[in-house]
């Protein structure tokens, strides 16, 4: 695999760990082999570049990974499911208003912006994928 640059926002990367951080003595937690990693805002305070801006979550290592750590894949594009997606019908907005606190009146709500879970479940049934 190519090398790619240092993720500067997150999201999941392929990656390899190669000097981890904060390894107790007696563990290994280089990575054999390329690995789906998840890389988040870890300073709200800080801007791209600064260590600790971003950090990386690993499976099976419960301590924080910093990007330098690795060598970089590709990103891997964000799951969209379209049962998420807002682009709410008038009916649909309508039943998650009747469902929310808001009765639908407050179109910043989330009700109005975004499918829950009745909805999706419903759009399931129906087979809109």
């Amino acid at each position: 695999m190519k090398r790619y640059p240092t993720p500067e926002k997150p999201g999941h990367y392929w990656g390899k760990l190669v000097h981890p951080s904060g390894m107790p003595e007696g563990e290994e937690w280089k990575s054999p082999d390329w690995e789906v990693v998840q890389v988040d805002i870890n300073d709200y305070a800080g801007k791209v570049g600064d260590r600790e801006y971003l950090g990386v979550h690993v499976p099976g290592i419960a301590h924080t990974q910093w990007v330098e750590d690795f060598i970089w894949g590709p990103r891997i594009p964000d799951f969209r499911d379209e049962r998420d997606q807002s682009g709410l019908t008038e009916k649909e907005l309508k039943a998650q208003g009747a469902r929310c606190g808001c009765r639908g009146a407050d179109d910043m709500c989330v009700c109005q912006n975004v499918t829950d879970t009745t909805t999706r479940a419903e759009r399931a049934q129906r087979g809109r994928r």
